[in-house]
């Protein structure tokens, strides 16, 4: 009896262990947006390159990710993308972020690294890293600490407190704290500002968004279901929202509202809503108009729904470009393009929304006018909607 318990025993716990080891898939080179999850890699030694197709691809991870190297370099217009929630447990000394590369941190990473940083870094919550040399920019959305020395050629800016246990060297560069700046010994100074108000138009909005919103808009779409239009839309937090107003038009000047739903007051957990329009027309424009308790309101959209019997799927490319470079939509049919793009920043304010047509099955749009950050492209074609995301530095 004991022997069977212990057979019974050992048999859980390898079947528990397997299940925890599942062997992550990472592409090389990425070249397309790709997401793992719960998953291992790497037996405590070596390098792990995660390395783009100069097309900037994105790989995100979701649940908890191990990864047992010594050092990881992001290269080649990669991101490495930890989302909210995820975990990364890097084992290793050493981060590398090449020119035109990104590291984004929203969820959490180990944080026993030394960071070397030639591209974008982003840290969503207080972050501790060995030692640190940028070459181009970090922002942080909270305090940022460096064990040992800190390096500084180009940009770092923190939301909150800014501590080098080490020496700081701030080689004619810039460092912006919103709390204070803290260092063992101060070398090269530069260009430094604590108690730091960064103003509206300031790229770490790009990445961090104004906290005050009233509501933080996900996704909005349209789609053709079963002969009639469903509106979805999704938050990640709302605050004193009373209700969504949804309005439609065929000319994109005259609304009308149809509908409307409750708010969730004030929550900073992810919301969804649905909305049925059973009233179909050849063309309509539709928008969201959100309103607080204290009558203060604010709109998304419009965006565009247009009877369409075509299957066409729209590719974007690059997704990680420099500001003033151009991204390039393609048509899978090779049909010509009649569609409608709105560009959202990551607070879900619009910053741009246009119609287009071309005879040819690609177009281009220039990115002169969107400032460091990220963005959701938000493509609408007859029934068919789809939204990529677009990181700008």
């Amino acid at each position: 009896m004991h022997h069977s318990s212990l057979v019974l025993t050992l048999f859980i716990v390898l079947f528990s262990l397997n299940l925890q080891g599942q062997t992550c898939t990472v592409p090389s080179p990425l070249t397309t947006n790709t997401t793992i999850s719960n998953c291992s890699l790497g037996s405590g030694s070596g390098t792990l390159y995660l390395e783009g197709d100069e097309t900037a691809d994105t790989l995100f991870i979701s649940g908890t990710v191990t990864w047992d190297y010594e050092t990881l370099i992001i290269s080649k217009s990669a991101t490495l993308y930890i989302e909210d929630g995820a975990t990364l447990n890097f084992n290793g000394n050493h981060i590398e972020v090449k020119s035109n590369s990104s590291l984004i941190v929203e969820g959490t990473i180990t944080q026993n690294h030394s960071l070397i940083n030639y591209g974008i870094t982003v840290f969503y919550n207080d972050h501790q890293v060995s030692n640190i040399a940028n070459y181009h920019k970090v922002f942080s959305r909270n305090d940022f600490t460096s064990i040992g020395a800190f390096t500084n050629s180009d940009s770092l800016k923190v939301g909150g407190d800014l501590n080098v246990v080490g020496a700081m060297s701030n080689y004619n560069a810039y460092v912006f704290a919103g709390g204070t700046i803290a260092a063992g010994v101060m070398g090269h100074v530069g260009t430094q500002r604590d108690n730091y108000t960064f103003p509206s138009e300031d790229e770490y909005w790009g990445y961090f968004g104004a906290m005050d919103l009233p509501v933080e808009l996900i996704s909005f779409s349209v789609t053709m279901v079963d002969d009639a239009v469903t509106l979805k839309w999704s938050t990640a937090s709302e605050i004193n929202c009373e209700r969504f107003i949804i309005e439609k038009s065929l000319d994109k000047k005259s609304w009308t509202e149809i509908g409307n739903q409750s708010g969730q007051g004030t929550t900073f957990t992810t919301s969804e809503y649905t909305f049925i329009d059973n009233f179909i027309t050849q063309s309509s424009y539709y928008r969201l108009r959100q309103i607080d308790f204290d009558g203060r309101e604010e709109v998304f959209g419009p965006i565009h729904q247009q009877l369409n019997t075509g299957n066409s799927t729209i590719s974007m490319y690059p997704n990680h470009v420099v500001s003033g470079e151009f991204i390039h939509f393609q048509s899978s049919d090779q049909q010509p393009l009649f569609i409608t793009i709105t560009i959202f920043d990551r607070n879900g304010r619009k910053v741009y929304t246009s119609d287009h047509q071309n005879q040819n099955e690609q177009l281009s749009l220039d990115t002169k006018d969107l400032r460091n950050g990220m963005y959701f492209i938000h493509l609408q074609q007859g029934m068919e909607t789809s939204v990529k995301k677009l990181i700008v530095n």
